[in-house]
């Protein structure tokens, strides 16, 4: 993500130094301060001008020259600092240091852009940054196929298709300038058939090998899926072991001595008991001396009437006899006073130490007890598991799934091979008085064309069916907005709505539509293609009607906190929307820029 933006000399900034955390920000600012200034300086300090800003028209005022420096925490954990820099001439300079190394060129610090968040530096200007608000008013649909093809490894065949198509051309161009005739002789058809008839067995055997290679590919996911279910298991349970560990430290110094974190309830629950009997034990005996003392005072009342009486014998008091037991009572009353006020003191000290007891029993019990999973450990015995074991599962998944792809583009081509052949050997049923030549040349164009189609029609399903559940989160939140469902995203990037039987381009969507689907495409799309952390957004909430613009602001909030996004960045105006959003989600925050000096 972007920790840190400084500016100097750069549209509306003289200078400034903006620190900035994960998380959702709102950067609020009357029209007219700088808010896409902002925008735009991160995004041509990262990219250049592959981000679509030029850089040399963005210099404040009379200045010699704009610099902004961009700080970035990447993937990897590395931390990379930009200075792009540009004078009214129009020359620019970058220079990027990561660690110990120095990128001094647009093409190293492109290539390790795009080597970090995994996608080429054009496709991740695309998608992280927006800028000239209102989406809708200055950017089309996203261009995503050769980054989608990459993605998902048919690149190949889409270049393929390009050499098949460009090869039938020619050869249709050559058969228009052939002049000459050549009788093609039994003995070539004869060779087709019998290729032909090879073509098919093998397709056959590379078909029988894609099933095998499909079935090691969904045993693959299984295990990585059981290998992340047990990662997750396992880092349960040592979190869990820490918690316990650290309330076992309290409680023992609580209680005084050393505590076993397995053990820890049990102790506790056992010193639970223990004091509460101590505050019942503390209680009676403040009641047993209450009541005893109740009695003395009852006594010295008595003795103090004038028909006192000794309660052995029952003879009347003499008058000193009288003074001097109510003397000894007196003496008997404080003593039972000192006793209850200790018993009181005890039973307190005991309470207030029972609810700490009780207190830190809650937080123990509190701590979630991890489920184990239904599934075997792939790492083996408990505990044995590591990082590299999941990583040894992924390459193996990966592994498999590669194989998959390449037994799809060579079936693509056997299949391409042998509907071009039979097209050629029903070109020479229909014709077997043309020329050899027109007719080899009839074959190359039908191999040709035939090959280009297949490879383009092969690449497209493989990518259509990839970009599936891509397609359907994107039709399933544009239900939940509007209401109405139809909303189609096609695997080079192109957006269209049906509805009543027709296909509505982009174009044709309402500015609010456009906006909502541009953004759900960015942020989905990003998130399942790139590993890039951030997303920047210029005033996304201009042009919405209040329900869309809340519902905008608010999934831009939640963004950060509910997918891989670190960080999304909105500018806006609207600042009772971003000021109601602070108190809907706690992790978002908020920026007011006043002054643009």
């Amino acid at each position: 993500m972007i920790r840190r933006l400084q500016l100097q000399n750069w549209r509306a900034y003289d200078r400034l130094d903006l620190e900035l955390g994960p998380g959702a920000t709102f950067v609020v600012a009357s029209n007219g301060i700088g808010k896409t200034s902002l925008i735009m300086a991160a995004a041509w300090g990262i990219f250049g001008d592959v981000a679509g800003v030029r850089g040399v028209d963005e210099i404040r005022g009379d200045a010699e020259m704009a610099t902004v420096t961009v700080e970035l925490r990447l993937p990897s954990s590395g931390a990379m600092v930009i200075t792009r820099s540009v004078d009214q001439r129009g020359r620019s300079r970058v220079e990027a240091s990561l660690g110990d190394r120095t990128l001094d060129s647009q093409a190293e610090l492109e290539q390790v852009l795009s080597t970090e968040f995994g996608a080429e530096a054009h496709v991740l200007a695309q998608l992280t940054f927006m800028i000239h608000g209102g989406l809708h008013e200055t950017q089309g649909e996203f261009k995503l196929q050769d980054h989608l093809a990459g993605l998902f490894g048919v690149r190949p065949l889409f270049e393929a298709a390009a050499r098949a198509q460009a090869l039938s051309a020619d050869a249709a161009g050559t058969l228009r300038r052939t002049k000459v005739v050549e009788r093609k002789d039994q003995r070539q058809a004869e060779e087709l058939v019998a290729d032909m008839a090879s073509a098919e067995q093998d397709l056959l055997a590379v078909q029988a090998a894609r099933e095998r290679a499909v079935a090691a590919l969904n045993d693959a996911a299984e295990r990585l899926r059981s290998s992340l279910e047990w990662a997750s298991y396992r880092s349960a349970l040592a979190e869990r072991g820490a918690k316990l560990l650290a309330y076992a430290e309290s409680a023992g110094s609580l209680l005084g001595r050393p505590l076993d974190p397995d053990g820890v309830v049990d102790a506790m629950t056992r010193w639970e008991a223990e004091v509460e009997a101590a505050v019942s034990g503390a209680e009676t005996d403040a009641a047993t001396a209450r009541g005893k003392a109740d009695f003395i005072r009852d006594s010295i009342a008595h003795l103090e009437t004038s028909d006192a009486v000794c309660p052995m014998c029952l003879r009347p008091f003499g008058e000193h006899e009288a003074e001097r037991a109510t003397r000894e009572q007196a003496t008997h009353l404080d003593a039972l006073q000192a006793v209850i006020a200790d018993a009181q003191e005890r039973a307190a000290t005991q309470r207030a130490l029972l609810m700490t007891l009780k207190r830190v029993l809650a937080d123990i019990r509190s701590v979630p007890v991890p489920v184990e999973p239904s599934s075997d450990d792939v790492g083996g015995v408990l505990g044995a598991h590591s990082h590299a074991d999941t990583d040894e599962v992924r390459r193996a998944h990966d592994a498999a799934r590669d194989e998959v792809q390449r037994l799809d583009q060579d079936i693509a081509m056997r299949s391409a091979s042998i509907k071009a052949t039979r097209d050629a050997l029903a070109a020479i049923e229909r014709d077997r008085e043309g020329a050899s030549r027109l007719e080899e040349l009839f074959r190359l164009e039908g191999i040709a064309s035939a090959a280009a189609l297949t490879f383009r029609d092969t690449a497209d399903r493989i990518m259509t069916q990839q970009i599936e559940p891509l397609v359907a989160e994107v039709a399933r939140r544009w239900k939940e907005t509007f209401g109405r469902g139809g909303l189609q995203l096609s695997a080079d990037g192109r957006i269209t709505r049906t509805m009543g039987g027709r296909t509505l381009s982009f174009g044709a969507l309402s500015g609010g539509e456009r906006v909502w689907a541009l953004l759900v495409t960015r942020l989905l799309v990003a998130g399942a293609s790139t590993r890039a952390p951030f997303v920047w957004l210029d005033e996304p909430l201009e042009h919405l009607d209040p329900r869309l613009r809340r519902i905008v602001a608010g999934t831009l909030a939640m963004a950060a906190s509910r997918s891989g996004l670190r960080q999304v960045i909105v500018t806006t105006y609207e600042a009772p929307i971003a000021q109601q959003l602070m108190e809907d989600v706690p992790s978002a925050s908020l920026v007011y820029v006043t002054s643009s000096q």
